[in-house]
């Protein structure tokens, strides 16, 4: 149960930064994800490549809080939490 809720952490997450919706989300669900995302790696202590995506995403959501980042940035890091997502729902 709670790899399915982690799952859809990434896939809310992934959807948001692959599609550039960050401009029309409040800030306060910005740091939201941001800061669960960050803490979702940290459980895992950086041992695998998918706490460091969750790290990456978290990060790339507290700095769109915050300043204007590249949208690029915002795809890249969207895609990568949201095939991880689509794979906890496997």
């Amino acid at each position: 149960m709670l790899v399915k809720i982690f799952g859809l952490i990434d896939l809310i997450g992934g959807i948001i930064l692959t599609f550039s919706l960050q401009n029309s989300i409040g800030i306060p669900i910005l740091i939201f994800l941001g800061l669960a995302l960050i803490i979702k790696s940290s459980i895992g202590r950086w041992k695998e490549i998918a706490g460091w995506m969750d790290l990456f995403a978290g990060v790339v959501f507290l700095l769109v809080s915050v300043i204007s980042i590249p949208d690029f940035v915002g795809i890249i890091a969207g895609i990568l939490i949201l095939q991880k997502g689509i794979v906890g729902f496997m």
